[in-house]
């Protein structure tokens, strides 16, 4: 016998299942973003696709991540809206978002930056072409604000296609509040351990001045001197600006390292500051880390292959670093290591480095190669420390530099002023080489003055000359200091017109030590010179000190008169040591 049931379902039940699964949809299409999505504009937003990178930063800005996330780029987009990216609830450092720019091209037509980091955390843009097309008097790349932290942009290209003239609120990157005005800090962080590497700033229009500002870090002015921010710029390549190259202000342990700035999209043709900047640093600290500048390579400005002579777009006054009221410690000293300055060449005068207030510094391993200065009459100071404390200066190299090429120039190659002892014994000046370099008038390798103890050894001066009718050469100018060590420091085949201080000090403060050892000098004057050239090799007034000279050795021709060693002190026997010295007079 079969037996039949019937199944019968109730009319509530039927709504009851249909709205759980209602709500289930609903449920699905608010979640939040995990996996795996693509940007592709031949195709609508939907599922895993978004047609632009407009609505991809909405959604994730809007709904948030539940776990990471991957995102190819699969065509060029071209757009007016902006990428912003807000704050994006559960993102961290396992809930990634990871965009791939496959090598495609965002084209941004729209006002300000294409892409805008407005609070976005652990975001990662990679192999990207960022493409502004405007020529407005505010376009940009890339601007990172309010708190947007542990972010990275990497193997981009960023660049501006129609930008020809330059205003204020143009630039690649900025770490800025304001669109408007890249270099304003408020109380407010922008970022902070973001990195910004491998990346391409430029730009393709026809006698482009290049943006403003290629990058600006602005910290935030209410606890940038405890608070790190660590942000990193590492390996990019700037081909084009039209003032600033680095701007880095009210910030704490950001470190620029090993990119390289030029005009290499410039022309003689191309509009650009009469007062060029490379590095601004302003008020930074070192808490977590130094504050680093290590291996930044800036060449041929304001062009390739210009002439110092030029005044067609050309650059009146070049400032290398500036660098204003930087703060290191003895465990996290500010650090200026291995940068290149080469084939700058400056109509009236520059400053390859102005040092001022800056404290517990190691200044390491930088090249000066080929500056130029034309003009006639005017100052040149390569290397410009005016206050501060507790230098270490080794390995640094300056050559092959001009300066009044026009007729008469004055050169101060290192000019150290009131470089006080706070937290190091003695400020160091050592394993540097000053070599062929030419001045029109004065040239002096370093001088050295007031109130601090410093070791001076093993450094060279070589080969440095003044104009062939005119001139002074100083090696070394040291005045009123503290305890100095001087050894082992070579300087040979220098020529001044009219005559040569090798070494020059003048020191009335009482109660130090003054020892001068093994150092080497040599200078060959041609007889075809100024028949009254004079020349002082050693020549020490240590009225006070307590002095030792010891082993050096001089060897001197000059067609007039010579001062092999002038040893100066009001008190014999306060001169301890005069031993073992040999001078070569002719």
């Amino acid at each position: 016998m079969n037996t039949h049931y019937k199944i019968t379902k109730s009319a509530r039940f039927l709504k009851g299942k249909l709205l759980l699964m209602l709500l289930f949809l609903a449920g699905v299409a608010n979640a939040q973003l995990s996996g795996s999505y693509t940007i592709d504009a031949t195709l609508t937003t939907s599922g895993t696709n978004f047609n632009n990178w407009y609505d991809f930063a909405s959604t994730i800005t809007t709904k948030g991540v539940s776990g990471a996330v991957s995102v190819t780029v699969k065509t060029d987009v071209t757009t007016t809206s902006q990428a912003v990216f807000g704050a994006i609830s559960g993102a961290s450092s396992t809930n990634t978002i990871t965009i791939d720019g496959g090598s495609k091209v965002l084209s941004y037509g729209g006002s300000y930056e294409a892409i805008s980091f407005t609070g976005a955390d652990y975001v990662t843009i990679k192999n990207a072409t960022i493409r502004n097309t405007t020529t407005g008097a505010y376009a940009a790349i890339v601007r990172l604000t309010s708190g947007s932290d542990f972010n990275k942009f990497d193997n981009c290209i960023m660049e501006f296609s129609a930008l020809v003239n330059a205003t204020s609120g143009t630039y690649y990157v900025a770490f800025s509040n304001y669109n408007t005005s890249p270099t304003s800090a408020t109380t407010v962080s922008n970022g902070k351990g973001n990195t910004i590497s491998n990346c391409t700033m430029r730009t393709t229009a026809a006698n482009s001045a290049g943006p403003y500002y290629a990058i600006t870090c602005m910290g935030n002015t209410s606890s940038y001197t405890t608070v790190g921010d660590d942000n990193n710029f590492t390996s990019n390549t700037i081909q084009n600006y039209y003032y600033g190259a680095i701007w880095n202000y009210y910030t704490n342990g950001n470190q620029f390292t090993s990119n390289d700035i030029s005009r290499s999209n410039a022309t003689s043709s191309s509009a650009i500051s009469s007062s060029l900047y490379g590095i601004y640093s302003y008020y930074t600290y070192g808490t977590n880390r130094s504050t680093v500048y290590r291996s930044n390579n800036f060449h041929d400005l304001p062009y390739l292959n210009a002439a110092s002579s030029s005044t067609t777009n050309y650059i009146a006054y070049w400032y290398g670093m500036y660098a204003f009221y930087n703060y290191g410690t003895t465990t996290y000293p500010f650090i200026v290591d291995k940068n290149t300055q080469k084939n700058i060449m400056v109509y009236y005068y520059g400053y390859n480095y102005y040092m001022y207030y800056d404290y517990v510094v190691n200044f390491t391993g930088n090249t000066i190669d080929n500056m130029r200065c034309y003009s006639s009459g005017y100052t040149v100071y390569p290397i410009y420390v005016n206050y501060g404390s507790d230098y270490n200066v080794q390995g640094n190299t300056m050559m092959n530099c001009k300066f009044g090429e026009a007729g008469s120039g004055y050169c101060y190659g290192w000019y150290m002023y009131y470089v006080y002892n706070t937290y190091r014994s003695a400020n160091l000046f050592e394993d540097n080489v000053i070599k062929d370099n030419w001045s029109g008038y004065y040239f002096y390798g370093a001088q050295i003055w007031y109130y601090s103890s410093w070791k001076i050894n093993r450094n060279q001066i070589l080969r440095n000359t003044t104009a062939t009718n005119q001139g002074y050469f100083y090696g070394f100018y040291m005045y009123y200091y503290y305890n100095m060590e001087f050894t082992s420091n070579l300087i040979a085949d220098n020529y001044g017109y009219y005559g040569n201080y090798n070494i020059y000090t003048y020191n009335p403060n009482s109660g130090y030590t003054t020892d001068i050892r093994q150092n080497t000098l040599h200078y060959n004057i041609p007889s075809t010179g100024y028949t009254y050239h004079f020349a002082y090799g050693y020549l020490f007034q240590d009225y006070y000190a307590t002095t030792y000279f010891v082993g050096n050795v001089g060897d001197y021709t000059s067609p007039y008169y010579v001062y092999g060693a002038y040893i100066y002190n009001t008190t014999p026997t306060n001169i301890k040591e005069c031993d073992r010295n040999t001078f070569f007079i002719n």
